[in-house]
């Protein structure tokens, strides 16, 4: 099974065993070990559980202030990117399933939604979920259609997409998009994605806020850019992982990738899906 997963960076994340107990030790901001501390708060008292799995937060976290640290126990068991490239293909994807409808029923609205940071222990039935570093909303009621469509197309359409072929892309996350409205913007300052920035600049110019509309064509093309590359009915290669690789070489890198992309040059990219046009 293929064991690879996107973004994982060993300068910020480390693994020893103190005390007989495994523990992870993650450089990060103490934003972070707030957002979990919320979260857990809430799924505990929530209970929520999802395909006959309980869903958990990540156990025994700490903030060291001096070494600008999270410590968490490590969570056992493994993640949904993994899995999903393997023969419970259909399981994960109906657990994605079950777990998007879950997550719009409570409004838990969770900025690092992505198969990776999800950590399936089948012998104790949990699902774990282990970042938090973007931010972290919890309404503990219903999300509306609309201000759902927007979460995840913001923090989860690329992350789904680099793994979904079309008709499970649909089926987890299609059925919950919605048609943007171009009368709403957004703050330059509020999108979190550098890649994101440079894309809405490049195709939009520089400005100080985007509408719906535009957010909502750059995060379709990163959505597409990314996606399975299948033959025969088969998938052969997820470019994902070379987006990733170009994305850690600079902005320009992947900027260059997604616009050979957009228009119809697939050369020196995996992904042979073809143009989708430019936004």
């Amino acid at each position: 099974m293929d064991e690879k997963v996107l973004s994982f960076n060993p300068t910020k994340i480390r693994i020893a065993t103190q005390n007989g107990r495994t523990r992870v030790f993650k450089k990060t901001k103490a934003g972070e070990y707030a957002n979990l501390q919320r979260a857990l708060a809430y799924v505990d008292l929530a209970a929520l559980h999802c395909n006959g799995y309980g869903i958990q937060i990540v156990r025994g976290s700490s903030w060291n202030e001096a070494a600008g640290e999270l410590e968490m126990d490590l969570a056992r068991g493994e993640n949904l990117e993994t899995l999903i490239k393997g023969p419970q293909r259909g399981q994960i994807v109906a657990l994605l399933e079950e777990f998007i409808s879950l997550v719009k029923a409570h409004g838990f609205l969770w900025g690092e939604i992505a198969p990776r940071n999800m950590i399936l222990d089948t012998a104790k039935k949990t699902l774990t979920l282990v970042d938090f570093e973007k931010p972290l909303a919890i309404h503990g009621r219903p999300i509306d259609d609309y201000g759902f469509y927007r979460f995840l197309s913001a923090y989860a359409r690329e992350e789904m997409a680099g793994f979904l072929l079309p008709d499970e892309f649909n089926r987890v996350l299609g059925k919950h998009l919605r048609r943007p409205d171009a009368s709403k913007a957004i703050g330059v300052d509020q999108i979190g994605s550098n890649r994101k920035r440079h894309l809405l600049s490049h195709f939009f110019g520089t400005q100080s806020q985007y509408n719906h509309s535009q957010l909502d064509q750059v995060e379709r093309l990163m959505a597409a850019v990314v996606a399975p590359r299948t033959e025969n009915g088969k998938i052969v290669a997820y470019p994902a992982y070379e987006m990733d690789a170009a994305s850690s070489l600079g902005v320009e890198r992947y900027l260059s990738l997604v616009l050979n992309f957009s228009e119809g040059n697939t050369h020196g990219i995996s992904n042979g899906v073809g143009g989708v046009g430019k936004p």
